[in-house]
């Protein structure tokens, strides 16, 4: 038996891992403020770019990708145009984030001169790159793949970030006058990296740790075989154990974890990897810029039963980002549920009510945590790792952004509804009953577990 693949998403946003607060008292700082949701149209592209990217190219590119073609309306082949230069931002940023790294890693505080000239250099280097792709994007895609990718950047994308202009935006007259031996910013918070606890702030699995994690899940889930192709390679992976697979994190680049893809099933049990059974995925080779072959290896497996194996921090990711959705998606169904059957909703207040897309992983605790999910251990939400904060934060955020999305498309004034805008408000509702049913069956079935 095989069964289609479902893959995650993650970007590193190399400019949000630099502090000034050591070298420019707080008070030089003025930085301006544009908000995505009230003035889309004044968010350079070079900061909403890179925020498509991150969502076509990262860990969760294969759930992404056929969003992005419902919502922009493309065609596969401007689709796949989009989907090529994703990933080749997606390998810059990755090499200029390790080179970053490592300059760092061993200088002084306040950071020197020369380093300081590695992010200049760095912010210079993305924004030539957004400027090549978009080159790249007026060449290769049609007129009408054009205008779809620029409305799509519009009201995806923009509409949900926050900027906060810097030195970086000075030469554009977009900024303030920097402040001397300031870092070069240019900072997006629709994706802020959450502050990390002194506790667990470096806290990484060791090499040992690693090895063994491999050694036990690939008893359970096996590689069977890898299919280069020119664009991708198809991974075939096997269910030795004795129990469904609802859930795996793969380490592309084994036993390095820096590239990872996976799929979760938990709220749909008949589409688990049945026990002797076989299931392919497909997995981007331009994703994997540090490794010069490609040797996946499971390194965590949730079973359907709600057990696991393998490194801890992969098993709290997928289990945090489930409850996440789950959260998220029982609160956004008692919103949807007021309305009386066969009312036209007024759609401004529903977007009230339900809250833009959280900028930092307080604000999708804080949701989680008032979402009013029966049995929700709240002394666990106030307890959690950063990997368990960072899985809440994307969990909310791709939920929600999800269904924005989707509302979006119907009026959100007095204007009359087409019979195809209130076929699309029944299906909403509808398919947001029917996950929140699955996610309820889901929890009953995990009674004593993380999820009460």
């Amino acid at each position: 038996m095989r069964h289609r693949n479902l893959v995650l998403w993650s970007w590193p946003l190399f400019l949000l891992c630099v502090s000034t607060a050591a070298q420019v008292p707080a008070q030089t700082v003025d930085p301006r403020e544009i908000k995505g949701s009230k003035t889309p149209e004044r968010i350079p592209d070079r900061y909403a770019y890179p925020a498509l990217f991150q969502r076509l190219a990262g860990a969760e590119a294969d759930l992404m990708k056929p969003s992005f073609l419902r919502d922009s309306g493309m065609s596969e082949a401007d689709a796949h145009v989009v989907f090529r230069e994703a990933e080749y931002f997606e390998q810059f940023s990755n090499q200029t984030m390790a080179r970053l790294a490592e300059a760092r890693k061993n200088a002084p505080r306040p950071l020197p001169p020369a380093v300081l000239d590695l992010y200049r250099v760095a912010n210079e280097q993305r924004n030539s790159a957004v400027d090549d792709a978009k080159r790249k994007f007026e060449r290769e895609l049609s007129a009408k793949g054009l205008e779809q990718l620029e409305a799509y950047l519009l009201n995806h994308v923009k509409r949900s970030m926050t900027v906060h202009l810097g030195n970086a935006d000075i030469a554009a007259g977009l900024g303030p006058a920097p402040a001397p031996g300031q870092v070069p910013t240019g900072t997006l918070t629709s994706r802020v990296i959450p502050a990390r606890r002194p506790a667990d702030r470096l806290i990484q699995p060791t090499a040992q740790e690693v090895a063994a994690a491999i050694e036990e899940t690939s008893k359970a889930l096996s590689v069977l075989r890898v299919v280069e192709r020119e664009q991708d390679a198809i991974v075939e992976l096997w269910n030795g154990s004795p129990k469904p697979i609802a859930a795996f994190q793969l380490a592309i680049c084994a036993p390095a974890l820096f590239q990872g893809s996976g799929m979760d099933t938990f709220a749909r049990p008949d589409s688990a990897i049945p026990t002797g059974s076989t299931y392919q995925m497909n997995v981007s080779k331009r994703s994997r810029p540090r490794c010069e072959a490609m040797t996946p290896k499971a390194v965590a497996v949730v079973f359907e039963d709600g057990t696991s194996i393998g490194l801890k921090r992969e098993i709290e990711t997928i289990k945090f980002r489930r409850l996440a959705r789950m959260a998220e998606s029982e609160r956004i169904c008692r919103i949807l549920s007021a309305v009386p059957d066969g009312k036209t909703p007024e759609v401004a207040a529903l977007r009230q009510q339900i809250g833009e897309v959280p900028e930092q992983a307080e604000g999708a605790v804080k949701a989680v945590a008032e979402s009013g999910m029966a049995d929700l251990d709240q002394a666990e939400l106030k307890a959690l790792s950063h990997a368990a904060e960072s899985a809440l934060f994307g969990g909310v955020a791709a939920a929600r952004s999800s269904f924005l999305h989707t509302l979006d498309q119907l009026p959100s004034t007095g204007a009359s509804w087409s019979d195809g805008q209130r076929l699309l408000w029944q299906n909403l509702r509808e398919r947001l009953r029917q996950d929140t049913e699955a996610f309820q069956e889901f929890r009953r079935r995990s009674a004593g577990s993380l999820y009460h």
